[in-house]
């Protein structure tokens, strides 16, 4: 619990911080720095009613949460590697 609650806190409050300035280094404007924040957000904010009923199905929380920690990870990953192929464009 301590590393799903320690890595997902971590990681919203390091792209929160991180992201639009990240994209405006790369390039980016910054409303298109935003409107990745933005989405971020609103992806966090749907997901979290979501993942609250979806978690009552599974009576072993363990697994679930650990696929909601690689997820968190994997995202990461993959704006760290890939960030200006993965998020949309114009």
């Amino acid at each position: 619990m301590l590393a799903f609650f320690g890595v997902g806190t971590g990681a919203y409050t390091l792209v929160l911080a991180w992201l639009p300035p990240f994209y405006v280094q790369l390039g980016r404007s910054e409303d298109i720095a935003d409107y990745l924040l933005a989405g971020l957000t609103l992806v966090e904010v749907l997901a979290d009613p979501a993942v609250s009923v979806m978690i009552n199905w599974f009576p072993n929380r363990r697994g679930a949460l650990a696929a909601v920690l690689f997820a968190i990870l994997g995202g990461l990953v993959c704006l760290i590697t890939m960030p200006l192929t993965l998020p949309f464009q114009r």
